[in-house]
């Protein structure tokens, strides 16, 4: 759980770069509520998981599922641009796989089974 902690840390410091980088761009309005309303479920979804919830989990995999892809081609993109950024997002990735590793250990799976 306290990797899932520095992935969404890392994405705090990622938005707010970015924020902060397009607000000539465009009203960065949209993307602070965007921010904000993951930012609430990823919190909410941690707090369950350090309750036992196995749906956490299992949650957790399909948002990954779900974003690898929109993450993969944009990030190999920004290397070019902005590598910094990119190998912070490629870290926050293999973060995110490192503990979804540890979340699905023998060990955790017990621990999530006798607390559910």
């Amino acid at each position: 759980i306290r990797l899932l902690v520095v992935v969404i840390a890392i994405g705090l410091f990622q938005s707010g770069v970015m924020i902060v980088r397009h607000i000539e761009v465009r009203d960065p309005t949209v993307m602070i509520i965007t921010k904000t309303v993951l930012l609430v479920a990823s919190l909410v979804l941690l707090y369950r998981l350090s309750k036992g919830s196995g749906w956490a989990r299992i949650l957790l995999v399909i948002i990954l599922i779900l974003a690898i892809p929109l993450i993969i081609l944009p990030t190999l993109q920004a290397f070019s641009v902005y590598p910094f950024f990119a190998a912070l997002e490629l870290v926050q990735v293999l973060l995110y796989l490192a503990a979804l590793v540890l979340l699905f250990r023998a060990d955790a799976s017990a621990w999530f089974s006798e607390n559910h």
